[in-house]
């Protein structure tokens, strides 16, 4: 009878110190880590981002220069080249935003020239992150 208790008493010494850890178990140490480095992963986004900016403006460039062929100008705004031109067509079924959610930057400079921009990451014009169309 003696070993019996002595079994039960071990299991439940045993068993509370099992369930206390449970409850409340050890924090672990806190590592510093060092300042994390852009991945390759996110600067590849971030190049892919721009890629994608440059092309919708070519493309934004060429509906622009057709226009011109049309029109003997540049449109007033970028919404003149989503309406109907004289042979039924549009030159652009819609016009997309830049890659960070923000519309393009159209400026018309005459008859003949325009300025059309993304105002990048930032979505702040005159930056130094802004991309140009024609740079």
């Amino acid at each position: 009878m003696q070993h019996y208790v002595g079994v039960v008493c071990l299991a439940l010494i045993v068993g509370g110190t099992l369930w206390l850890r449970h409850e409340n178990p050890p924090e672990a140490p806190v590592a510093s880590e060092p300042e994390a480095e852009p991945s390759a992963v996110a600067e590849a986004l971030v190049r892919s981002l721009w890629a994608t900016a440059e092309v919708q403006m070519e493309r934004i460039g060429q509906a622009i220069d057709m226009y011109k062929l049309m029109h003997k100008s540049v449109p007033d705004s970028l919404d003149q080249l989503t309406e109907p031109q004289e042979d039924g067509n549009r030159l652009m079924d819609e016009l997309p935003d830049d890659p960070w959610g923000n519309e393009y930057d159209y400026r018309p400079d005459g008859l003949r020239r325009f300025h059309l921009s993304s105002a990048g990451p930032d979505g702040l014009l005159d930056t130094d992150d802004d991309i140009v169309h024609g740079k």
